[in-house]
């Protein structure tokens, strides 16, 4: 009976704890709630829409889904860009930052050091990122280029080809590791230390502890870094632009994403199409299109990961 009773004052007093806790946060959220609902609920209905920003919107059912689907080819050329992005770019990062996060993780000298300098690119605003980027992958005078020339090597015009500048965009990005290198890192750092001892007494090597004790313990961690760099990259825009400015040919009613459409992200072909053509309802319907494309892309992963996510320490 006194069992009873003291479980009932515990959930009692667990429902007053999530009761205070909702009440400081109501506000917010009730705010937060309502500003989302109404960005989607208003972004889904111009994409139903004819509409320039000036003009009243005017309703047209799925021609702007009909349009970019079946009918405008540019529209599949940044899809496809984007998609080789994200497909070179997620698994890259996500690899690289786990190996950054080991180093980290050791207990050596230059550990802070070299923490500070993997996440200083992250803090750097994406277009100044993008200026350096640009001017080191110039094919006159760049960086990269010279570096070339050291070792009796021509370098490629790197922007101005529509063969090379998706691999410079992709170099440039693979170095914005910083977010994912700190969550890795503090994941490992709850990693029980017990397990390594008990591997070393057993004799296993150090890609073994990696593969049987590193990996399952922070891989909550790394499916939220997959998720969260699965976003970014599908929604890539900034540092392919800058190295693109004026990138494009004067056939091209464009200032970004050249040559031709070689670089045109998904989100930047939106954006030309919501600030150069005005064309909100295609706009919309694109950022629609892509919120349902990640989504799709999302979804099997959470479910898959119940069965491969350890959350148990």
């Amino acid at each position: 009976m006194g069992s009873t009773d003291g479980n009932r004052q515990l959930r009692r007093k667990r429902r007053r704890n999530s009761l205070t806790v909702l009440s400081f946060l109501s506000l917010w959220l009730i705010g937060f709630t309502g500003l989302f609902l109404y960005a989607i609920g208003q972004t889904l209905a111009y994409s139903f829409t004819d509409y320039n920003l000036m003009n009243d919107a005017i309703w047209i059912g799925l021609a702007n889904y009909t349009n970019l689907i079946f009918k405008d080819s540019v529209f599949w050329t940044t899809l496809a860009n984007t998609g080789f992005f994200v497909v070179l770019l997620v698994p890259g990062i996500l690899v690289l930052a786990f190996m950054l996060a080991l180093l980290v993780n050791r207990k050596t000298r230059i550990a802070n050091w070299a923490s500070v300098a993997y996440f200083l690119p992250f803090i750097i605003p994406l277009a100044a990122t993008g200026l350096v980027w640009r001017w080191m992958f110039n094919g006159d005078y760049g960086v990269v280029n010279y570096l070339f020339s050291l070792f009796h090597l021509e370098g490629p015009s790197w922007l101005t080809s529509s063969h090379w500048v998706k691999p410079a965009i992709a170099i440039a990005e693979l170095t914005l590791v910083g977010q994912y290198m700190i969550i890795f890192a503090a994941a490992l750092q709850d990693v029980p230390k017990e397990l390594y001892e008990a591997a070393d007494i057993d004799g296993a090597s150090g890609w073994k502890k990696i593969l049987n004790i590193s990996l399952p313990m922070v891989s909550p961690a790394a499916l939220f870094n997959f998720i969260t760099c699965l976003i970014a990259e599908f929604q890539i825009f900034e540092i392919p632009y800058v190295m693109t400015l004026n990138g494009g040919s004067s056939m091209q009613a464009k200032a970004s994403g050249g040559p031709g459409w070689s670089s045109t992200t998904f989100a930047m072909y939106m954006y030309d199409k919501m600030f150069s053509e005005y064309d909100a309802g295609t706009a919309t319907a694109m950022a629609i299109l892509s919120l349902v494309i990640v989504l799709a892309i999302a979804f099997p992963v959470m479910r898959l990961s119940q069965r491969l996510v350890n959350y148990e320490r």
